[in-house]
């Protein structure tokens, strides 16, 4: 496969790939489903669930304020990630 772009969060074998990211201020994280199922990417203080429903189907977040962001995927809440914005 390509390989993973800076600001890039790949699904794979139910795990986010990294499971946290750390950016600036401004900048647009991307997750990108590399498996054969549906996964989302939900926040757990609600500010966003985004579904990534197909192989190779993306989700972008730009992230305006710092601090730490949880989420999970829906259908299977043991995969977590967080984004840290500086």
């Amino acid at each position: 496969p390509p390989a993973r772009g800076t600001n890039e969060v790949w699904v794979i074998n139910r795990e986010f790939q990294p499971q946290t990211i750390t950016v600036p201020v401004g900048t647009t994280v991307t997750w990108k489903n590399r498996d054969q199922e549906e996964h989302t990417v939900t926040f757990d203080d609600g500010f966003s669930n985004m579904r990534l429903s197909v192989f190779d189907a993306t989700a972008n977040y730009t992230f305006t304020v710092p601090g730490t962001f949880s989420y999970y995927c829906d259908p299977h809440p043991e995969m977590t990630g967080k984004v840290i914005v500086r």
